[in-house]
């Protein structure tokens, strides 16, 4: 009896580890919009991301990695959603979109300069903190999201301001009447 008793407890334990080995490894089956619906602190980068029309890219297959704002410091992206303003929202969406890699924060680091499809970012390593653009720090690293990774941060990325044609026209003016008169 003793024997059938130990048996059955090994095998119970054998059954435990194997299931727990297989959720780990196979656990990430939400996708990255799924998966920030399950924290509690990203409402407002998912209403952004619903208003920029971009949920299809944190749905699709990936990878993709994404930077996402907590709620208690997105204050630009709700100025811009209050104000219904549509391109704003979607640029700033966009600054925190990675698509076609999924970047640990490990990788991020390495990489030092981060193509993003709102533009350029830059990423650096100060003590154990790693830093976005000289000033906003990844505060919740590596979630897992059966598409991508997600890094939690303290800050907005805004978009690099974008010179209007005109802007660009008169410096080229400006530098064309500076290389006539050497």
């Amino acid at each position: 009896m003793r024997k059938i008793v130990k048996v059955s407890l090994v095998g119970l334990v054998v059954v435990l580890v194997t299931s727990l080995i297989l959720n780990s490894v196979f656990a990430q089956t939400k996708n990255v919009l799924d998966t920030l619906k399950g924290q509690k602190n990203c409402s407002i980068f998912l209403k952004a991301v619903e208003m920029a029309e971009l949920t299809e890219t944190l749905t699709g297959e990936g990878p993709i990695t994404v930077l996402v704002p907590t709620d208690d410091v997105a204050g630009d992206l709700k100025s811009a959603i209050d104000a219904g303003d549509t391109d704003t929202v979607y640029k700033i969406v966009s600054c925190h979109i990675i698509s076609l890699e999924a970047l640990s924060a490990n990788k991020l680091v390495e990489t030092e300069e981060v193509y993003t499809d709102g533009g350029t970012i830059t990423i650096k390593k100060e003590g154990k903190d790693i830093i976005i653009n000289d000033t906003i720090k990844i505060t919740k690293a590596d979630i897992k999201a059966s598409n991508g990774i997600i890094h939690l941060i303290n800050g907005v990325i805004i978009p690099p301001e974008e010179e209007t044609l005109e802007e660009e026209l008169l410096e080229e003016e400006v530098e064309e009447e500076e290389e006539s008169s050497d």
